[in-house]
């Protein structure tokens, strides 16, 4: 007796670890910022996480499903061939995370940021292809389109050009006054939520990888005008709104809940760095840092609306400066991600032209430009490159 349940226990065990080994996961096909995604052929003598993909072999449509064996849960490391052109060589390639899919009965490699678990799957298994952050969600997929960045730029305009009707014969405009405000929250509200929900992945319309580099440029210009539109539309409704002004001799603040916030962050910067140097005080003297960031960040949007109060009325300058903190969050996300994104873009240039100028400068101290010889001894002459030199 005792023998067969032995049996019967190990025909379990071997059950179970067979279910196991030829479990199938299904995904879906979603690639959120175009309409397909490109098949890859299988490679099984790929050594260890790095592939290098061959040609494409074909493409499926987004919502097309298929599935992953317990064996290949997990990703390998691919080089995909970008649209890219290196200075120094003709093509580039970027890294990035492919699975081993089956479809058809055939295997194939797949962008993993192309696929999500089915609605369909019924093994219960989390999203592993996503376990960290997933972007297969209703604001993923709205930011992963134009219509939002279009959007902004739209807003941006109407408050730029409304904002430059403000100012009317007998006073401020009441319509250009309500509209702007509302514009411009509407744009910021659509940065910044961006932001916080994507990252910099709000980025992918200019990445150079798989979009041609004329357009990713183009696309960073009106990148570049819009946050002009932004800074330019706020000067404009400053300067209308002033005419409200019970106290006009003094001027509405707009700097300094920025400036309180620099502030902040340079003390935060200055207590992370003596954290590092007494280690063993470092939770009081980061939470410290944490108190300073705030406090000064509270002292200059309360400085703020205590002015801006004074000078338009309680309920104005309150509004007026609420509009203001949330204005420079928008612009500082913008400027930020505007400063990453030509980075991102230019920045084998960038290292080009700062490595030419550094070996110009190093070149000029210890390589004469000229020779000559006068009087039976050799001259040589050194000229020296430094470009950042004032004449």
């Amino acid at each position: 007796m005792k023998k067969n349940s032995k049996i019967a226990l190990l025909i379990l065990f071997l059950m179970c670890l067979f279910g196991t080994a030829s479990a199938q996961y299904t995904f879906v096909v979603d690639a959120l910022t175009k309409d397909s995604t490109i098949l890859y052929p299988y490679d099984s003598s790929c050594e260890k996480e790095w592939v290098h993909l061959g040609d494409p072999v074909g493409y499926l449509k987004n919502g097309t499903e298929v599935s992953i064996a317990a064996a290949d849960t997990v990703p390998h490391t691919a080089y995909f061939k970008s649209k890219k052109k290196s200075m120094f060589y003709k093509k580039m390639e970027y890294e990035g995370d492919v699975y081993t899919v089956n479809y058809n009965g055939t295997r194939y490699f797949v962008d993993a940021k192309d696929l999500m678990l089915s609605p369909n799957d019924t093994t219960g298994v989390r999203d592993f292809v996503n376990k960290n952050h997933s972007y297969h969600n209703a604001w993923g997929r709205f930011y992963s389109t134009l219509t939002p960045y279009i959007a902004i730029f739209v807003l941006l305009l109407l408050a730029t050009i409304f904002a430059k009707l403000i100012n009317g014969s007998g006073g401020p405009r009441v319509i250009p006054t309500v509209l702007v405000p509302v514009f411009m929250l509407l744009a910021i509200l659509l940065e910044v939520f961006g932001v916080f929900k994507m990252g910099t992945g709000m980025l992918w319309w200019i990445d150079d990888h798989v979009i041609d580099k004329g357009t990713v440029i183009i696309r960073l210009i009106i990148f570049a005008v819009a946050i002009i539109m932004q800074v330019f539309s706020m000067k404009l409704y400053k300067n209308g709104i002033v005419a409200y002004a019970v106290t006009p001799d003094e001027k509405v603040l707009v700097k300094r809940p920025m400036v309180g916030a620099v502030i902040g962050v340079g003390l935060m910067i200055a207590s992370v760095v003596v954290a590092m140097i007494w280690k063993k005080s470092a939770g009081t003297i980061l939470g410290v840092g944490v108190a300073l960031l705030i406090g000064a960040t509270l002292v200059g949007i309360i400085s703020t609306a205590v002015v801006n109060m004074r000078v338009l009325g309680k309920l104005a300058g309150l509004a007026f400066t609420l509009f203001v903190v949330i204005y420079a969050v928008g612009l500082v996300s913008c400027i930020v991600l505007l400063i990453i994104g030509l980075i991102k873009v230019f920045m084998e240039m960038l290292i080009t032209v700062v490595g030419g100028t550094v070996v110009l400068m190093f070149m000029s101290k210890v390589v004469p430009t000229r020779t000559f010889t006068s009087g039976g001894i050799t001259y040589e002459v050194y000229e020296d490159f430094n470009p950042f030199k004032r004449k």
